[in-house]
């Protein structure tokens, strides 16, 4: 089966010789490229990434990790739909501040 199919390709075409030679001649010609590392304008961005980077991590290391309680408080909070109706909530802290001030004579007698 390999055999009839080579036999029913075409012959490739016979090679370029002066196209070759001038293709070859333009590159040779041709400026040489420089590596990216050597334009100015990457370098200045990398450097400027690298010292952003350093700072963070420098100025990062002085803080405290956020506790996971207080994330867990907060997440709770966004949920309850009694802190929606933070008025009423407001006024329930209040009833009993006063009920505490109805019993502050008891509490200056010993309890009695």
């Amino acid at each position: 089966m390999l055999a009839g199919l080579a036999d029913g390709a075409p012959a490739p075409p016979p090679p370029d010789w002066g196209r070759y030679r001038a293709e070859l001649r333009a590159r040779v010609q041709a400026p040489a490229r420089r590596a990216w590392w050597a334009r100015p304008m990457p370098a200045v961005l990398a450097t400027g990434l690298a010292t952003a980077v350093v700072l963070l991590v420098v100025h990062g290391q002085g803080r405290r990790p956020v506790e996971l309680a207080a994330v867990e408080e907060t997440m709770l909070g966004a949920r309850l739909p009694l802190l929606e109706q933070y008025r009423v909530v407001e006024r329930l802290d209040l009833l009993e501040d006063l009920e505490a001030i109805r019993h502050l004579d008891r509490l200056g007698d010993g309890g009695r």
